[in-house]
């Protein structure tokens, strides 16, 4: 069975009025597929990790994280990312960034 990463959460270090619209820019790049919108294809994340083992497939996210928000959200970079695993075995990517 491949690797579920089921859910990317974002750790804000800001507290200022920009931290609410970079949040919603940074879960709309992490919850699209790559290649899915038309004049944008290079937009959103990368799916084709998810039948690797879990060691690789976290590692493959992690850069892609780090590549698309460095990429597409350049008032913020990734300072941290942590893995969570539920009961089910569902993992979860916990994105900390910090403005630039």
């Amino acid at each position: 069975m491949g690797t579920i990463i089921s859910d990317i959460k974002l750790d804000l270090s800001m507290v200022d009025d920009e931290a609410a619209d970079i949040s919603r820019c940074l879960a709309l790049l992490y919850s699209t597929p790559k290649g899915t919108i038309p004049m944008a294809r290079e937009f959103g994340l990368s799916k084709s990790f998810s039948d690797l083992p879990a060691g690789t497939a976290k590692s493959l996210l992690a850069a892609e994280i780090i590549k698309q928000t460095a990429a597409f959200e350049t008032r913020v970079t990734v300072t941290g990312i942590t893995w969570e695993t539920d009961e089910s075995g569902h993992i979860s990517a916990k994105v900390a960034i910090a403005s630039v």
